[in-house]
Order: C-alpha cells, then sequence, then structure tokens
C-alpha cells in the first residue's frame, strides 16, 4: 500500500512539472491557433487563463500555470502590431527548462544571429527560415525568469 502511494505522488508529480514545460516545436505549432484551440491545448497542459493585453502595441491573452499556490510559469500569445508579427512566449523560473530549450536549438537547425545586452538581463536571438526565437534572462526578485519567444 505505501508502495503504491509513493508511486501515485511520483506520477502526478512528474505529470505536474512536465506538463508546464514546452518543445521549440510545441511553441511553433501553437503560433497558428485559433484561440479556442489554443484555450483547450493550454488548459490540458494546466495552464488557466490570466489576462488579456490590448495595448497600441499590441493585443493577445495571457494564461498562466500555477504550482505550490502561486504563478510559476506564463505563456502569452499576442499579435505585435508595430512589426506584424504574431508571437509565443513562454517564461519560467526552470534554468533546466531554459538549457533543455536552448539545447533543442542547436539540433533542429537554428542558427545564433546576435545578442543584446543591458544593465538587467540578456537576450540570444536566434533563426530558422520565417521563424525568430529569442531567449531572455531577467534577474527578477531573487531569481532569474527565463523567457523564450517564438515569433512569425
Amino acid at each position: 500500500m505505501k508502495q503504491l502511494i509513493i508511486t501515485i505522488i511520483f506520477i502526478f508529480a512528474y505529470s505536474l512539472i512536465f506538463s508546464q514545460s514546452f518543445k521549440i516545436s510545441e511553441l511553433v505549432k501553437i503560433i497558428d491557433y485559433p484561440q479556442d484551440e489554443l484555450d483547450t491545448y493550454l488548459n490540458q497542459k494546466g495552464f488557466k487563463y490570466y489576462e488579456t493585453i490590448n495595448d497600441g502595441y499590441s493585443e493577445g491573452i495571457v494564461y498562466v500555470f500555477y504550482s505550490n499556490g502561486g504563478r510559476y510559469a506564463y505563456l502569452t500569445k499576442q499579435h505585435l502590431k508595430f512589426i506584424d508579427k504574431i508571437l509565443i512566449s513562454f517564461q519560467t523560473p526552470s534554468n533546466s527548462e531554459y538549457l533543455k530549450i536552448k539545447s533543442e536549438l542547436k539540433t533542429l537547425g537554428y542558427k545564433y544571429v546576435n545578442s543584446t545586452n543591458s544593465e538587467t538581463s540578456i537576450c540570444l536571438k536566434y533563426v530558422k527560415g520565417n521563424i525568430e526565437l529569442s531567449l531572455h534572462s531577467i534577474p527578477e526578485d531573487n531569481q532569474t525568469i527565463y523567457e523564450i519567444s517564438v515569433a512569425r
């Protein structure tokens, strides 16, 4: 009985950890999802609607993944009006998730373009065909937030 409980806890923890995870191919795929399909997909991964963006520069929707009673990861889909591009942005405090995606870039044939640094962040830019991918490292409240953005 004790082993069964431990197995159930392990399976639950495993699904919780990996449900908030994304591969580059997933982020590229969901760029083209209509809102209804995106909502269903993200809810199946444990994300919930958080807020709508609608300002002069962009319009879109933000989903959040909750863990231990707090907001843990965000996924945003928005239309950037000033450059007429669709952007999917995944934010996580997980360094291992960031490194996994970074190594996936190389195996998928993305080419490093350049980096931009500021006092508060670093941004690495990659490209493959008409897909632009950016990796941001942003120190925030005693932790680093990693943002993976895919634009088309």
